[in-house]
């Protein structure tokens, strides 16, 4: 029974890349006729027989096209027909509770009071010979953002209705990579004329400079998170001693909205839970 309740309270689904990049592929594909766009629409939202994918490409249009209209109609009314019974897409992007902590203003994000103390925390080593000043983890294996499956368990099932609360810490092992050249060099030439050689936009550099970093997420205990956006810590396996390395910290979320990762980081991600 807690397991239906949990799923019956998280009908609200996020969009991926992917449905992004097919929304977006309307406009290329009609030359810009709208028209055409609301028929390249109707012909996919036809062939979909899966209400995640449904909802997910209503919501991509929502986004590329602003709030609702045809294109975003099209979909919302096929996620329906296939069991969809959440808000109109354009409402669940327009909720506030569902901002990403790096979305939000830098005074209005977590300040952790008792910065520092984690990573005095310090490790014995038995049976290593070293010891780690850091963070305790344990693996949970890749985690499904949209589900919550992990090899170990179900994360919305198991802590979702925890009294305490729950946050999904985003964490980045930077590797040391310099990724300064993939910055846009010099300014677009105002030719009228789209090309592949112009420069990149903000948005595309940044997706491209995600495929040289490996994300995870680590759960915490509590409804903030244990630490900052920016900060670096090391962690270490609790049971094996074994050093996982030095991540930075890029986003969180409470669990509740944990698909709102899906976009930036990818639908699954290696998860870990504090110890």
């Amino acid at each position: 029974m807690k397991a239906k309740l949990v799923r019956e309270s998280l009908n609200e689904l996020a969009y991926e890349p992917k449905d992004l990049k097919r929304v977006r592929d309307f406009a290329i594909k009609s030359g810009g006729d709208f028209q055409k766009e609301i028929a390249l629409a109707q012909r996919m939202a036809n062939t979909l027989t899966n209400m995640d994918k449904a909802i997910g490409r209503a919501e991509a249009a929502a986004e590329v096209y602003g709030g609702w209209n045809e294109i975003v109609e099209i979909f919302y009314n096929k996620a329906k027909e296939l069991g969809y019974i959440g808000p109109p897409p354009g409402e669940r992007l327009e909720d506030p509770k569902h901002i990403l902590g790096s979305k939000l203003p830098p005074e209005e994000r977590y300040k952790n009071p008792h910065r520092g103390d984690y990573s005095r925390r310090r490790y014995g080593g038995r049976g290593y010979g070293r010891s780690w000043y850091g963070n305790p983890i344990l693996p949970l294996g890749k985690v499904d953002l949209r589900s919550g499956d992990s090899p170990t368990f179900n994360v919305y099932d198991t802590w979702l209705s925890d009294k305490g609360g729950t946050v999904v810490e985003v964490w980045r092992d930077n590797k040391g990579i310099d990724t300064t050249h993939l910055e846009p060099q010099g300014k677009e030439e105002e030719t009228g004329i789209l090309s592949i050689l112009k420069p990149k936009s903000q948005e595309e550099v940044e997706k491209t400079k995600r495929k040289f970093f490996n994300y995870r997420i680590i759960f915490t205990s509590g409804d903030t998170p244990l630490h900052e956006i920016g900060e670096m810590q090391d962690f270490y396996h609790d049971q094996s001693g074994g050093h996982f390395g030095k991540w930075e910290m890029v986003d969180y979320v409470p669990l509740k909205h944990m698909k709102e990762l899906i976009l930036p980081f990818g639908k699954k991600i290696s998860g870990y839970v504090y110890k």
